[in-house]
C-alpha cells in the first residue's frame, strides 16, 4: 500500500465533526436542554426529564429509477423490472440529499414541588419549544 493511499483512508477531522449523534447521544442531549430550560422558570428548584422518540434517524438518498416493461406482441404486460441506482458523493458513499432528525413522540416532567399554575407554564413552554400538543406532555410533581 502506496503512502498515498494511506492518506485516502485516514479519517479527516472534518468528517469527523460532520458525522451525528447518536439517537441516544441527541436524546439526552435534548433532555438536557430541556431540563435547563424549565430550570430557569421561576419557583423551580430540581426538575428531571424524560424524551421519547417516535424514531431515529432518516435520510433521502440521491437515485435514479429505471423501470422496464416487457409486452406481448397483442400488448399484454408480460413482466416488468426495477433498477435503482444511487449517487455516489466525493466520499464515494450514497449522495444524501435530505436528513431529517428523529422525530419526538413524547415529554415526561417531574418538577418537585411545582403546583397547578407552573405546571401548565411548562407545558406551555414545552409546547412552544418543541411543537407538541398538550397531551403529549406530562407534569408531574
Amino acid at each position: 500500500m502506496t503512502a498515498g493511499a494511506v492518506l485516502l483512508l485516514w479519517p479527516t477531522e472534518k468528517a469527523a465533526e460532520q458525522s451525528a449523534p447518536s439517537v441516544e447521544e441527541y436524546r439526552s442531549m435534548l433532555e438536557k436542554q430541556t431540563e435547563e430550560l424549565i430550570a430557569g422558570l421561576d419557583g423551580i428548584k430540581d426538575c428531571k426529564v424524560l424524551i421519547t422518540l417516535e424514531s431515529g434517524y432518516e435520510y433521502l438518498y440521491a437515485s435514479d429509477q429505471t423501470l422496464v416493461k416487457t409486452y406481448s406482441e397483442n400488448g399484454t404486460l408480460l413482466g416488468s423490472t426495477a433498477t435503482k441506482e444511487y449517487f455516489s458523493d466525493s466520499g464515494g458513499g450514497a449522495a444524501v440529499i435530505t436528513e431529517s432528525m428523529p422525530v419526538i413522540s413524547g415529554i415526561a416532567v417531574v418538577a418537585k414541588g411545582a403546583g397547578a399554575d407552573l405546571r401548565y407554564r411548562i407545558i406551555e413552554l414545552l409546547q412552544a419549544a418543541y411543537g407538541l400538543p398538550g397531551n403529549r406532555i406530562s407534569v408531574q410533581s
